[in-house]
């Protein structure tokens, strides 16, 4: 072949290869979300959250009872507890329906994209220290299967517990589903603890007061004498406590060990030892 001919051909095959090259798309992989053909961070621009991607255990339930009895409210308990120090709360929901909606929620999960009819909004506007037990009543209007997730908003981000479920029962069904052997969560030591307190100067009384584990305590405090405070900050309470008032205190013993409360209001000379022991037995 003649050198002239030759060097047409190479160049023509240089010129198809830059034309047909530089069209050329980079193909997605099948099932990957996160692979973009431009080359950019996903649609819109955004980096896509992994569908698995969970919080972890920020956000737990307590306590809850499987099976609950129709016409009457039942409570359950939920701890909000994140990794990092100093967190702030911004609102924490409690969500339940009759059908399940499964599946770990990552913290791109908002309210709507939950899918759950019902929303508790009891905390939803809250700035309260971590960590800390909320507490609520959930209605039991008719018989059949509730399904829950509590939800906290931290930082900007969803945290999701994993989902619970509630049987509402008649009474008949209730007692016969009691023959069977019983879940630790429906012990008697969960449906809840009382006590009456009260101060004055410069004490408590009683001062020890001793509960299981699990227990949901009310503490009902009378203050009969001066100005006072109610501050047991393990479980994150701060209370003021009028002269000739009540005020009731509601906590989750969600961990064991003896915990001080004392008085967080200065009383005069003997303040620094007005406090007492709230000790939880595993």
């Amino acid at each position: 072949m003649p050198h002239t001919q030759r060097f047409r051909i190479v160049l023509a095959t240089a010129l198809l290869s830059t034309v047909f090259g530089g069209c050329a798309r980079q193909t997605p992989t099948p099932g990957n979300p996160n692979e973009n053909p431009s080359g950019g961070a996903g649609i819109g621009g955004a980096t896509p959250t992994p569908a698995g991607s969970v919080t972890g255990d920020v956000v737990t339930f307590f306590g809850v009872r499987t099976n609950v009895l129709v016409g009457q409210p039942f409570e359950v308990t939920w701890r909000v507890q994140p990794a990092e120090k100093d967190a702030t709360l911004t609102a924490t929901y409690l969500h339940y329906d009759t059908i399940s909606h499964p599946g770990s929620f990552g913290p791109a999960v908002t309210a709507t994209d939950a899918g759950y009819t019902s929303i508790a909004t009891n905390f939803a506007k809250t700035s309260d220290r971590l960590p800390r037990a909320f507490t609520m009543k959930v209605p039991a209007t008719r018989t059949g299967t509730l399904y829950m997730r509590a939800h906290a908003v931290i930082g900007g981000k969803n945290y999701w517990s994993s989902e619970v479920k509630v049987v509402v029962m008649t009474p008949d069904e209730l007692r016969g589903s009691q023959t069977s052997e019983p879940n630790p969560s429906e012990a008697p030591e969960a449906i809840g603890v009382s006590f009456s307190m009260t101060a004055k100067n410069w004490e408590f009384s009683p001062n020890v007061l001793r509960v299981k584990k699990g227990n949901s305590v009310v503490i009902s405090i009378t203050n009969t004498e001066g100005a006072h405070g109610f501050v047991l900050p393990d479980f994150s309470i701060d209370e003021k406590l009028v002269p000739g008032q009540s005020v009731t205190v509601k906590l989750f013993a969600y961990k064991s060990g003896e915990f001080t409360f004392s008085c967080g209001v200065p009383c005069g000379s003997e303040h620094q030892n007005m406090k007492g022991t709230l000790i939880v037995e595993p």
